[in-house]
């Protein structure tokens, strides 16, 4: 919206000589600096939020993949910046040096003369911003909403008193399953002897995490050869 507002000064730069490469030069660099400071700020707001959430941990256990900032998003706030700049420096450089220099400057005040495309223009991009950003905020408090809702979720079993520990073992000492069998039960056994353990018990994954995967193979109907 200021990139179009900006007529009148864009009229007396072409007519004192500034070519109209070097003028969108100027926008495109103006708009990249402002988007470069809006996305590092965006980033440091991110690692904040990321802080933030961990140390609130809403749902008693994170999930399994990791919450951060990792390549991903860096990439699409790299993809963002370039598109907000291109949005809000190329366009408006584009329509402010193809207008007739003597329309702008023969009109009164800053701003210049405020043309039917350019309202338009500036209008379609007031109602694009506005509807981002009722999408933002309508998924955020959405979100909020599901985690708040999470926390008074039945899980299925009492998790107050349940401790959870992921073994891994090497597989030099235990290369066969016999072997990882008989320490399973081993620390089984051990644990189970402690002062005010009541149960203990080893699975594949923990609760509310997936599993090994399925693998589903359809096609024949052989009654000794079964799908799995």
């Amino acid at each position: 919206g200021r990139g179009l507002a900006r007529m009148r000064e864009t009229a007396i730069r072409l007519a004192l000589g500034c070519g109209r490469g070097r003028l969108v030069r100027q926008f495109l660099t103006e708009s990249l600096l402002t988007a470069l400071l809006g996305t590092i700020g965006g980033l440091v707001l991110a690692a904040f939020a990321i802080r933030l959430f961990t140390a609130w941990n809403p749902l008693g256990d994170l999930p399994a993949n990791r919450i951060g900032l990792d390549v991903r998003t860096l990439f699409a706030a790299a993809v963002a910046m370039i598109a907000m700049t291109i949005v809000s420096g190329l366009v408006p450089a584009l329509r402010v040096s193809t207008a007739d220099p003597n329309d702008a400057l023969r009109t009164g005040g800053q701003r210049g003369p405020a043309t039917v495309p350019g309202q338009r223009a500036q209008a379609a991009m007031l109602a694009a911003q506005m509807a981002a950003c009722v999408v933002l905020l309508v998924a955020t408090v959405l979100m909020i909403q599901t985690f708040l809702r999470l926390q008074d979720e039945p899980l299925g079993f009492e998790a107050s008193d349940l401790f959870v520990a992921n073994v891994v073992l090497p597989n030099d000492a235990f290369d066969s399953s016999e072997k990882r069998n008989i320490y399973y039960r081993q620390l089984a056994d051990r644990l189970h002897a402690l002062p005010g353990v009541r149960n203990v018990a080893a699975g594949s994954s923990r609760p509310l995490n997936s599993g090994a995967p399925v693998a589903v193979h359809t096609g024949t109907e052989d009654p000794g050869n079964p799908p799995r």
